[in-house]
């Protein structure tokens, strides 16, 4: 409210300063046309005594007349204060003249006769007076808004017909088996259910709930009437009929609708979906789009945190709603498309909502930056932060499954960290990791080894191991690579030919069995002990083959406490140690040892072998 204030505190001030207008124009009587009270009298200027008769002739010099302006220019700026006319034929010897304000000036003699003031100008029969200079500023503020606000209409007008809801509908019979969670909402009982007469006629559940007579899915079950399970939002990405989307949208379902701007509806079939990107693109019949539609227009030019942004949808299912934010980050990977995923994220806090999945996310031309994914929220709705991918990306893999259905990345085969303390173990600040090496692999091939730093792509320094795995999956099998690697304090280049990235890539945890017999007892007040590694054991051949797992030198760890050190850097049953700071472990005795004479308080980096088939680094810290 305080702007508002202001604003009318400054036109009703500047009212008052109108030329040729007074306050008796604004309602209040005149000085002349109303008689001073004592208040008013007590509270009148206070004139000085006039100065002596010898000076009334005597011309003001250049340095009064600098000084006099200078007092007199905040009484003009208010237009409150009238300066009186001097009376005639005063000379000396006669009575004093009357007073002057301390801010008048001295006015020689003149032959002239003096011409009376001229009266006060009637106010406009309207009542209303042309704003001064000083609200100018006001009205070009208003002006921008006015044209801010009908930019921000012109982009919800360009994009809304290039938009549309992904409706996805599933048929209850066929979800057995599938381990989809789609779960529904159970039917509210009515009345006459609880009456006996109606109830006795009905094969009833246990709790009184009429059982449904479902037949044994089957060659009929796609008869069954399909029932709504989401809704998403998507946009029209070509003129041949493909629609962009979110592949959780679409995900399990059995018929796919789409419906447009202008209402009307088609149905729509998958051409591909993309899960490490959380892509999917849909086709519909061309000649079934409206002609309002149209296809969007994607951006050339990426995103920089600050830049205006919309996002389009349809949350909680209010088709083709619009909300304005901006960028608040790019590059974002928060993790939740998994250890496989590629992410890139967008972080805006234009409001994303469920039902904005798929949507568009656009600048302030209505070009398409990204699409709408994914909140970060404690309540399932929006909370300020949204995640767009990279119109680049989704743009990369729509593409490849238009073209053929899948997506077809490069491959480097080497499991890889850029943690800071792990860096900081082999003597860097910058780069990533490899902790292990796929056999047969092109790392293997091109003689990368486990402990290797990348420094950098080509020229191009490596900021991030997310940064690594998007530059190798966005090449095609077969293109080289050159990595700049530091090795035991020497720089070295490698050239990597790049495979085609296996479908089955992640590899399945193996079950764990009983532990072994042998084991050794961490020691009361021991580092091992402080560190939470409590039972551990020498890694065999028999050892390895009573627990499944594959067989290492090194050292087994068999029980980890909560919350330890250990426990915290991701040590788990099962796990490995094969060495400290790169000199090998095979007891718990060489393990204690090692770990006893390090420097724990910076850090002690090791090398774990795990369950899963690779191995990987951890860093001990005690403080």
């Amino acid at each position: 409210m305080r702007p508002a204030i202001a604003l009318w505190i400054t036109l009703a001030a500047a009212a008052f300063s109108l030329p040729g207008c007074d306050a008796g124009q604004f309602g209040a009587l005149s000085r002349s046309e109303q008689p001073a009270s004592p208040r008013e009298r007590s509270l009148a200027p206070q004139w000085e005594p006039a100065a002596a008769p010898s000076d009334r002739h005597q011309a003001p010099t250049k340095a009064e007349d600098n000084a006099v302006a200078a007092r007199e220019e905040p009484a003009a700026a208010t237009g409150l204060l009238e300066r009186p006319q001097e009376s005639e034929g005063a000379a000396d010897g006669q009575a004093a003249p009357e007073p002057m304000p301390r801010t008048a000036r001295r006015i020689p003699p003149t032959d002239a006769p003096t011409e009376p003031p001229p009266a006060p100008q009637a106010a406009p029969a309207t009542g209303t007076a042309e704003l001064p200079a000083s609200a100018a500023p006001v009205a070009t503020a208003v002006e921008r808004l006015t044209q801010l606000s009908n930019a921000f209409s012109q982009v919800a007008e360009t994009i809304q017909p290039t938009v549309v809801q992904v409706l996805a509908e599933v048929r209850v019979s066929q979800l057995s088996g599938r381990g989809g969670g789609v779960q529904f909402q159970q039917r509210r009982l009515r009345p006459e259910d609880f009456f006996a007469p109606f109830g006795e006629s009905f094969d009833l559940e246990p709790d009184n709930r009429p059982r449904s007579r479902r037949s044994t899915p089957g060659e009929y079950a796609q008869y069954d009437v399909p029932q709504p399970v989401g809704a998403g939002s998507g946009w029209i990405y070509d003129d041949e009929g493909h629609i962009v989307t979110s592949r959780h949208v679409v995900a399990d379902a059995d018929v796919i609708s789409v419906r447009f701007f202008d209402g009307s509806e088609t149905r729509a079939e998958i051409v591909g979906v993309d899960p490490p990107t959380d892509v999917a693109v849909l086709q519909i019949d061309a000649r079934r789009m409206p002609q309002s539609a149209r296809r969007v227009q994607l951006a050339k030019q990426a995103v920089k945190p600050g830049d205006i942004v919309f996002a389009v949808g349809s949350p909680f299912e209010y088709a083709f709603s619009v909300s304005q934010g901006i960028v608040s980050a790019t590059e974002r990977v928060v993790g939740i498309l998994g250890p496989q995923g590629y992410e890139n994220f967008i972080q805006t806090d234009a409001a994303i909502n469920p039902g904005n999945s798929g949507g568009p996310l656009t600048n302030v031309r209505g070009e398409v930056v990204g699409m709408n994914t994914a909140i970060a929220s404690q309540s399932g709705a929006f909370a300020g932060i949204g995640f767009a991918t990279p119109v680049s990306m989704v743009r990369d893999v729509a593409e490849e499954l238009i073209r053929a259905g899948k997506v077809s990345r490069g491959y480097l085969g080497a499991m890889i960290s850029d943690d800071r303390r792990l860096l900081a173990t082999f003597g860097t600040e910058r780069g990533v990791v490899i902790e292990d090496v796929t056999p047969d692999s092109p790392a293997v091939r091109a003689g990368l080894r486990p402990g290797d730093v990348i420094l950098a792509i080509g020229d191009r320094p490596l900021r991030s191991a997310a940064e690594l795995r998007r530059t190798v999956a966005g090449k095609d099998p077969g293109d080289v690579i050159r990595l700049a690697l530091a090795r035991d304090g020497e720089q070295l280049r490698a050239d990597v030919t790049l495979a085609e990235l296996p479908t089955d890539a992640e590899q399945d945890e193996r079950q764990r069995r009983q532990p072994p017999e042998e084991e050794a007892e961490a020691k009361s007040g021991d580092v091992l002990l402080k560190l939470g590694l409590q039972r551990l054991a020498p890694m065999s051949r028999p050892i390895a083959q009573q627990t499944g797992l594959d067989y290492a030198p090194g050292v087994l760890v068999l029980d980890v406490r909560q919350f330890s050190v250990a426990h915290s850097a991701g040590i788990s049953q099962g796990d490995i140690v094969t060495d400290v700071m790169g000199q090998a472990v095979t007891t718990p005795e060489e393990l204690r040892e090692r770990l006893a004479s390090s420097n724990l308080a910076d850090g002690v980096r090791i090398r774990l072998r795990i369950p899963a088939g690779h191995s990987r680094f951890a860093v001990l810290t005690l403080p």
